[in-house]
């Protein structure tokens, strides 16, 4: 399978994905990539991992607030 080289790019992706990346704008780096740490080390969530690490990667690059994360976000 051929993969264009700014595929992964992680400004390629937030590009394709606007509405999520104005939606993290607001929320606290720090907690948001905590809640997706648990995520990561459990085991019900394996087959979900390159979907969380991706997107861990755009809550570095655009998560800049004070709003802690909650379920319902």
């Amino acid at each position: 399978m051929f993969v264009p080289p700014d595929f992964y790019h992680i400004g390629s992706l937030g590009s394709q994905v606007p509405d999520l990346i104005e939606d993290l704008k607001e929320f606290d780096p720090k907690k948001a990539l905590a809640i997706l740490a648990s995520l990561l080390v459990r085991q019900e969530y394996q087959p979900n991992t390159l979907r969380l690490e991706t997107l861990t990667h755009l809550v570095t690059v655009y998560c800049n607030g004070k709003r802690p994360p909650k379920k319902r976000d």
